[in-house]
Order: structure tokens, then C-alpha cells, then sequence
């Protein structure tokens, strides 16, 4: 039992988070069709690092922030081919690519992977004994 409630929490944790994630692309894809990219923008620093992620740390509206971008961008870094929306509704700052699909895809195979794994954990426990109109077979 103990280990059916560790993948169930583990199932219900990855679905969370692919929630989350959905809804987030999905708000930055409306901004995205529906505003411009802000053009009023100073860049502080760029911080191009392989596997923690790449940032640039930008000033607008007199505030800091930091903005993701690919390690592709940080290479050959030039303000034309960096896109970056303001989000209003959040007060953040991000860049057109910084939330790819792929992350959809990889946290919907991690949950489906879950729930495999909840289910096979679920019939292999109730394999041996099941009850059918109050009966039980052993």
C-alpha cells in the first residue's frame, strides 16, 4: 500500500506539473500573437552557461530582470534575433523560445510513464486476490 501512495504521489505531482506547464505556454503563445516585442530595453549582462541555462539579466521600466534564452542566442548574441515580451500580467520578461513545446512533450511522457508504472503496481497487487460481489479468490 505504501507503494502504490508514493507513485500515486508521484503521478499526481507530474500531473501538476504538466498542467502548470500547459497553461504557462499557452499564455506566453497569446502574448506572443497578440502583443509586439518590447524594443525599450538596456542589457546588463549575459550569462551563457551549458547546463544550468543561459540568462540575460535586462533592464526595463527601471526594473531588473532575468530572462531566459537559449545557449544558441548566448553564442552569436545580437538584440535582432532576440525576441523578448513583457508579460503584464505576471511582471515578467521573457524570450519567444524560451518555453518550447519539448517541454510539453517530455513532462506528458514522464506522466504517462507514472501512470503505467501506477497501474501495473496496482494490478500486480490485486492480482492475487480481487473481489467480485463480495467474494474474494485466493
Amino acid at each position: 500500500m505504501k507503494q502504490v501512495l508514493q507513485v500515486l504521489f508521484i503521478n499526481i505531482a507530474l500531473l501538476f506539473i504538466l498542467i502548470y506547464v500547459c497553461i504557462s505556454y499557452n499564455h506566453r503563445q497569446a502574448i506572443i500573437s497578440t502583443e509586439r516585442p518590447i524594443e525599450n530595453f538596456s542589457v546588463l549582462e549575459i550569462d551563457c552557461n551549458w547546463k544550468l541555462g543561459s540568462t540575460l539579466t535586462v533592464e526595463f521600466n527601471a526594473k531588473k530582470y532575468y530572462v531566459g534564452i537559449n545557449i544558441g542566442q548566448c553564442k552569436s548574441f545580437t538584440l535582432d534575433k532576440v525576441k523578448i515580451y513583457y508579460d503584464k500580467e505576471n511582471d515578467k520578461l521573457f524570450e519567444r523560445d524560451d518555453l518550447p513545446i519539448r517541454i510539453i512533450v517530455f513532462y506528458s511522457i514522464m506522466y504517462l510513464c507514472s501512470f503505467i508504472w501506477l497501474c501495473t503496481i496496482i494490478k500486480k497487487k490485486y492480482k492475487k486476490t480481487y473481489s467480485l460481489c463480495g467474494m474474494t479468490k485466493k
